[in-house]
């Protein structure tokens, strides 16, 4: 099950594209890779939250781009060069004086935080959205599991 306020709807709405993937911190590196090698053009897309484009996601929406510049592709507009370049290298914990860290301090979910900014590109699992599912590329469905809503998965 995907669970979250916003990036639900864009799942949702990604499912009419020819081709919809799923890019987090764990798997942007994995993600910007597997599909420099499949696509001429990609549109990296923030699924955002409440209204708003948070630290983390801009974050993991930069990185991503900055791979697929690294592999060749060219930004659409300055407004993605500009995301770009401002989190091209600033450390992983750069965005937890945000809402979405404060939510998981107060929320007593401080190891989920800290499991965030301990884990990342750490996942050779390009996700792609089939038949309103999230499938791992190159792994059979029943390989995939969910541990402590991690994604955990076992090859």
């Amino acid at each position: 099950m995907l669970l979250s306020s916003s990036g639900t709807r864009l799942c949702h709405e990604a499912g009419r594209c020819e081709a919809a993937f799923l890019a987090c911190l764990r798997n942007y590196a994995s993600t910007a890779a597997y599909l420099a090698t499949r696509f001429p053009a990609i549109a990296v897309i923030g699924a955002g939250n409440y209204g708003e484009f948070r630290e983390e996601d801009q974050m993991c929406c930069a990185w991503l781009a900055e791979n697929l510049m690294d592999l060749g592709y060219q930004a659409a507009d300055r407004h993605t060069l500009d995301i770009v370049h401002r989190w091209k290298d600033r450390p992983i914990g750069a965005w937890t004086s945000n809402k979405s860290a404060k939510y998981l301090r107060d929320s007593g979910q401080d190891e989920d935080l800290e499991f965030i900014l301990q884990h990342v590109a750490d996942l050779n699992a390009p996700c792609a959205l089939k038949n309103h599912e999230v499938v791992i590329e190159g792994f059979p469905a029943c390989a995939i599991h969910a541990a402590a809503g991690r994604g955990i998965y076992d090859a």
